[in-house]
């Protein structure tokens, strides 16, 4: 494999199968000068333009370069700070997606109960319903008996009165 270093340190594609248009021959160790204005095709990936200098590095000695990079003392402080750093939003994240996942927990329990009660008083709903339509029956037929109650009784006593 290779990556691609350009000379401000930073490092690029990490393809076995990249090559440029204008390559000079091979450096020690496997190491290709990419001079500016190259092109570097890489497989299943498009092609991009080398603005200055660089070389492709072949994959164990680009690992090497940057470990030999984070042990530079004056990269340790920053890189001690990004890992402090790292660490610390990485708990926040953790601690918050703790959080979420137990409030998501909790939301799943109150929706399914919701449900069940939900589903409980949809069938005592249709029950009510079904129980005020026969009182509704009952209490016209009741009304109705007592109509014609009171009719009759009228009749008869304009009856007994007219006899």
């Amino acid at each position: 494999m290779f990556a691609l270093l350009f000379l401000a340190g930073v490092a690029f594609a990490q393809d076995p199968e990249a090559t440029t248009t204008d390559p000079t021959l091979p450096t020690e160790e496997g190491i290709i000068s990419v001079p500016s204005g190259s092109t570097v095709d890489r497989p299943e990936k498009p092609k991009f333009s080398v603005a200055r200098q660089s070389y492709l590095l072949p994959e164990p000695h680009y690992d090497r370069c940057l470990i030999a990079a984070e042990n530079l003392p004056i990269c340790k402080q920053g890189l001690t700070q990004c890992q402090e750093l790292s660490s610390t939003a990485l708990g926040q994240a953790k601690s918050a997606l703790d959080l979420c996942q137990g409030q998501f927990d909790d939301d799943a329990e109150l929706i399914n109960e919701l449900t069940l009660k939900i589903a409980t008083l949809e069938s005592k709903g249709v029950a009510l319903e079904e129980q005020r339509r026969n009182l509704r029956a009952q209490r016209n037929t009741a009304w109705a008996i007592t109509g014609g109650l009171v009719l009759g009784s009228i009749t008869v006593t304009a009856i007994a009165i007219g006899n």
